[in-house]
């Protein structure tokens, strides 16, 4: 038995917890299997079965292919096409295409697959991320496997619908989820939210990568039904009370080493977010090869429902009912004052007035520095950081100069001319070195030497 469980922020990327069983001491890892060594939640690669049919749905609904009342005859459970068999867990006669999800039709999915262009599905897949790695700061990430349709067979396109035919890692999967909690933005995964330097905050790049997958109307009717499948579908098992879970459950066969389905040995996921209205938890689940029972509604959703209720018990039930509108969060943009110079009173006096939140480094009396610079518009809501000095000279204003180091030096000039300095450069490409050095405090204005080297 292992698996893995990831929880992200779906509006930020943010990776909450991360953890992979079997797992080990560090400080004697040589009592154990070099297998446990690994984050398998982003090391190792499994077909997902039904937790994937939400991307494929959400693609046949944005792309105008489906409708969600669309009928579907599921064959009463076994379907024998192009010399397969598709089953279903019950025998299901007529489904819509909403159904076919908050039931788990194999062979729902598979017939309204049938016939779609097969360019149109590796395309969304795409869109969510499979086949590529996510980009997250850990070591060892794989980018799972995500064929090219030209290298389809005829019933690749039928299985490819309810997550067969392709190897994802839990973190894709959770990151899909997040997508559609999202109002169908991608927001890449990541652990780093900033970097600080002295208790100073300093410029860092994410790299985070945010596109739209889909229209926000497809969002919403994906959480609709995705709701629906835990209030009635298969995904029963992980609801709790008070808060609204958005889920899907999955069952899928280990694929051998060797090729083909390993008949009695399974993967058991569950994927989801909570609340359905404004999601801020998205959390996925992979039990691999579970004792007991095998099926993601009976083994993944209850170890969800289990993670998600700890969370709300940890935060209050209250943290996720959606905000009234009084209580809304303004994200209207502003232009940052020029606060350089300010007595420290007055500048924190301006900013509560103006409705910003701030965050203040420094014993001094004496504003030095402002992140982000004068002029930049930001939303209403964004933390400005505020950097004092214990002494103020009376000349220009004084400021700490940023790192630049090991940046291209077109984005070190851009982050230097936004914090008001000059540039002098010497040498192509990258930064190897800086002068002023970062941390020193300098009037405003002042020439800050680059030194840069071109890759070899």
């Amino acid at each position: 038995v292992g698996g893995s469980v990831v929880i992200l922020d779906p509006a930020s990327g943010e990776l909450l917890a991360i953890c992979s069983a079997p797992n080990y001491d560090p400080n004697r890892y040589g009592n154990y299997s070099d297998a446990a060594w690994k984050l398998t939640a982003i090391t190792d690669q499994f077909e997902p079965g039904s937790t994937f049919k939400p991307a494929m749905l959400s693609a046949m609904f944005d792309a105008g292919y489906k409708a969600p009342e669309d009928m579907v005859f599921c064959e009463l459970g076994v379907w024998n096409v192009m010399g397969e068999t598709i089953r279903d867990t019950k025998k299901y006669g007529d489904l819509s295409a909403r159904q076919a999800l908050v039931y788990s039709s194999n062979i729902g999915m598979a017939k309204m697959a049938k016939g779609w262009d097969k360019r149109v599905m590796h395309d969304y897949a795409q869109r969510f991320g499979f086949g590529r790695k996510t980009g997250i700061e850990l070591v060892g990430e794989i980018s799972g496997t995500l064929k090219h349709p030209k290298d389809w067979m005829p019933f690749s396109q039928l299985t490819f619908s309810y997550g067969h035919e392709i190897a994802v890692t839990p973190l894709q999967m959770c990151a899909m989820y997040a997508t559609i909690a999202n109002d169908g933005i991608y927001v890449s995964p990541r652990i780093i939210r900033d970097i600080f330097h002295n208790d100073k905050p300093i410029y860092y790049d994410a790299g985070a990568e945010r596109r739209r997958v889909m229209t926000e109307e497809t969002s919403a009717l994906m959480r609709d039904i995705l709701a629906e499948a835990v209030e009635k579908g298969t995904g029963v098992n992980a609801g709790v009370d008070k808060v609204q879970i958005c889920g899907k459950t999955g069952t899928a066969h280990v694929v051998q080493a060797s090729g083909g389905y390993a008949a009695d040995r399974y993967i058991s996921s569950f994927g989801g977010f909570f609340p359905k209205d404004e999601p801020r938890i998205t959390i996925f689940v992979m039990i691999k090869e579970p004792t007991g029972g095998y099926f993601g509604g009976a083994v993944a959703a209850p170890c969800f429902q289990r993670i998600a209720q700890r969370i709300i018990d940890l935060e209050g039930a209250n943290y996720f009912q959606p905000d009234q509108p009084e209580q809304a969060i303004d994200h209207t943009f502003a232009a940052m004052p020029n606060l350089v110079g300010l007595a420290k009173e007055d500048g924190m006096r301006l900013l509560r007035t103006n409705g910003h939140d701030f965050r203040l480094y420094g014993d001094g009396e004496i504003i030095i520095s402002q992140e982000p610079a004068p002029g930049s518009r930001i939303p209403q809501d964004d933390y400005i950081y505020l950097t004092t000095d214990l002494r103020h000279t009376g000349r220009d204003s004084i400021l700490s100069v940023p790192t630049v180091v090991d940046l291209p030096v077109r984005n070190a000039v851009n982050l230097l001319a936004e914090r008001q300095f000059k540039v002098e450069i010497e040498g192509n490409g990258t930064v190897v070195r800086q002068q002023p050095k970062a941390g020193d405090h300098v009037p405003a204005g002042e020439t800050i030497k680059l030194f840069c080297k071109a890759a070899i």
